[in-house]
C-alpha cells in the first residue's frame, strides 16, 4: 500500500546506501520523472475493466504497477504487469468505485509518481425488468412466439381472438439465456389470434381425485417454495404442506385429509 510522506531528492547515484524505506518499500525518487502516463479505460464490462497507459519515455524502465483501491488516493491493491501497457482487472463489484494509478519502475525497484488517477464504477448488467414477446411465422402455418426476459422468471403466454378473453396457452420458464420459443400450432384455427405474456403469479387450482381427496395445483415461479395452506372457516388457516415449482410453472398437492371437513378453502403463501 502507498504510503504519503515527504521524499529528499538525492543528486548521487541511487544506490541502497542513499534510498529512503518505508514499511520495506522504496521511496520514489526523480529517477523517472519523465513519467506522466495517461491512463484511461481502454474496455470496461459489469464485472472488469482494462486499463492502457503510454510507455514511459525514460531509460532503464524495467515495468508498471498498476494500484488500485476503493478510496481515492489510498491504493489497496498493486499488480505487476511487467512492460505491459494494458490489463484487465477482473472481479468488480457493480456499483463500487474503484480508484487507479499507474508508477513506473526500474531494474532496482525505484518507482516514479503516479500517474493520473482514474476512477470507474462498474453498473449492474442490464437486464429487462419483465418479459418481452416478438412474434415469427413458422414454415407450417402456426406462429412462433419467443419470450425475452430475466433469467429464470416465470410467464403465463395468453392468447385471445376478440381482445377481451384471454387464455393460457402455455406457461414458459426462461433459462440463463433469457429466451425461450413456443410455436403456437392453433394459429391457423383462427382468423385472429392475439397474444401477450405476463409474470405467472402464485394461483391455486382444485380438482377432486379418488377417495375423496383434493389435488391443489400450485403454479407460480420456476424454483420457488409454497406453502399450501388449508382453512375450514376462512379465518383460522393451517399450513398442509409444501410445494416447489418445477420449470413447467405447476405443482400437485393432494390433500388426503380433504373428506374430514364439511367445508375446505385454500390459499398458496411463498415460503
Amino acid at each position: 500500500m502507498p504510503i504519503s510522506f515527504a521524499c529528499k531528492i538525492f543528486s548521487g547515484p541511487a544506490t541502497a546506501a542513499n534510498r529512503l524505506w518505508r514499511s520495506g518499500r522504496p521511496a520514489r525518487v526523480s529517477l523517472l520523472l519523465m513519467f506522466s502516463a495517461f491512463i484511461q479505460v481502454l474496455t470496461a464490462r459489469a464485472a472488469s475493466v482494462t486499463l492502457a497507459w503510454n510507455p514511459s519515455p525514460s531509460g532503464g524502465v524495467q515495468g508498471y504497477h498498476v494500484y488500485f483501491g476503493s478510496i481515492s488516493g489510498f491504493y489497496t491493491g498493486m499488480m505487476d504487469v511487467g512492460g505491459a501497457t494494458t490489463m484487465t482487472i477482473p472481479s468488480l463489484a457493480a456499483g463500487q468505485v474503484y480508484y487507479f494509478a499507474i508508477t513506473a519502475y526500474d531494474a532496482g525497484g525505484l518507482e516514479s509518481e503516479f500517474s493520473n488517477e482514474l476512477s470507474y464504477a462498474p453498473a449492474e448488467a442490464s437486464v429487462p425488468l419483465s418479459a418481452t414477446l416478438q412474434l415469427s411465422q413458422a414454415t407450417a402455418g402456426g406462429m412462433v412466439l419467443t419470450v425475452t426476459g430475466p433469467a429464470g422468471r416465470t410467464y403465463d403466454l395468453l392468447a385471445s381472438s376478440d381482445l377481451r378473453s384471454w387464455a393460457v396457452i402455455r406457461v414458459v420458464s426462461l433459462s440463463s439465456g433469457g429466451r425461450f420459443d413456443f410455436t403456437d400450432p392453433e394459429a391457423a384455427n383462427y382468423p385472429a389470434r392475439f397474444y401477450r405474456a405476463r409474470e405467472t403469479q402464485p394461483a391455486v387450482q382444485l380438482r377432486l381425485a379418488a377417495a375423496q381427496q383434493m389435488v391443489v395445483s400450485v403454479s407460480g415461479q420456476n424454483g420457488v417454495a409454497y406453502d399450501v395452506e388449508a382453512s375450514s372457516d376462512l379465518a383460522q388457516w393451517t399450513t398442509i404442506g409444501t410445494v416447489t415449482v418445477p420449470e413447467s410453472g405447476g405443482a400437485d398437492f393432494v390433500d388426503v385429509n380433504a373428506a374430514d371437513y364439511p367445508a375446505r378453502f385454500y390459499r398458496t403463501r411463498q415460503n
